[in-house]
């Protein structure tokens, strides 16, 4: 889905379970890769300026490949990238308390280990990069709306505003938090991500990662930007079996999308 098409870059909508990039690290069930899906739908070769992870989705910057100053306009969006806001949306395990002694190591922000109650907060703690050299990271975060302790799912809706770049920077902060994302294979539960994949239709590659509103500010080649991509249906269906989340996250999911 195209969701802005201006005259030198256009914002698509990336499925769930769908690469950026073709890769030899893919496996044997191939899937066609974002880039090449964005070339087929805007009819024109594209640049991807950012990614994301493969079972997530949500909105991607694709800058034209087949202007004269292309590169110019690459590096501009790059630049907006970095400077502007980029809103995720992510359903994790967790009802939105952590025990207050585990805060500092989270790198948490907050008074107290009842999240939910704080608005908006900063996770500050460095992240290690594939390499193994550790990198400074922050992400701003909101608990939107949790279930209660007597229902089974044990789940909330929370915003993450990234500050950094940092690789899997997200989900590995919510991991930090005692709040892995469902269906993170990589930093999350194994036995959560079964459970709810055999009870509460999360999808076998799907991570509950969904990049729901970019807001760039102009540049000297590019216009200011303000674009939103819908919840899609896969992770709607996995909302609806978190008790009142939904109801509770709907007022604040309308504003951002």
């Amino acid at each position: 889905e195209i969701l802005y098409e201006g005259d030198t870059f256009a914002i698509v909508a990336k499925p769930g379970g769908v690469p950026s990039h073709a890769s030899e690290y893919i496996g044997k069930d191939y899937v066609v890769p974002l880039l090449q899906r964005a070339r087929d739908a805007l009819g024109r070769r594209v640049n991807l300026v950012h990614r994301l992870d493969r079972g997530a989705s949500g909105c991607v910057i694709c800058a034209y490949a087949d202007l004269d100053d292309a590169a110019e306009v690459t590096t501009a969006l790059g630049e907006a990238l970095a400077a502007g806001q980029k809103t995720y949306v992510a359903l994790v395990r967790g009802e939105g308390f952590l025990r207050e002694d585990l805060l500092e190591k989270a790198g948490a922000d907050v008074p107290s280990g009842d999240l939910k109650r704080e608005g908006w907060f900063v996770v500050d703690r460095p992240i290690k990069d594939d390499r193994g050299r550790e990198n400074n990271a922050t992400t701003t975060f909101k608990f939107v709306a949790s279930t209660g302790s007597e229902d089974a799912a044990r789940a909330s809706l929370v915003a993450a505003r990234p500050a950094t770049g940092r690789w899997h920077q997200i989900r590995r902060h919510l991991n930090g938090l005692s709040h892995p994302i469902l269906g993170d294979s990589s930093h999350g539960n194994s036995r959560t991500n079964r459970e709810w994949r055999k009870e509460r239709d999360l999808p076998g590659a799907r991570l509950c990662l969904h990049l729901c509103r970019i807001s760039l500010p102009a540049t000297a080649r590019t216009p200011a930007i303000d674009c939103a991509c819908p919840l899609p249906e896969d992770l709607r269906r996995v909302l609806g079996h978190m008790g009142n989340v939904g109801d509770a996250s709907e007022e604040f999911l309308n504003e951002m999308l």
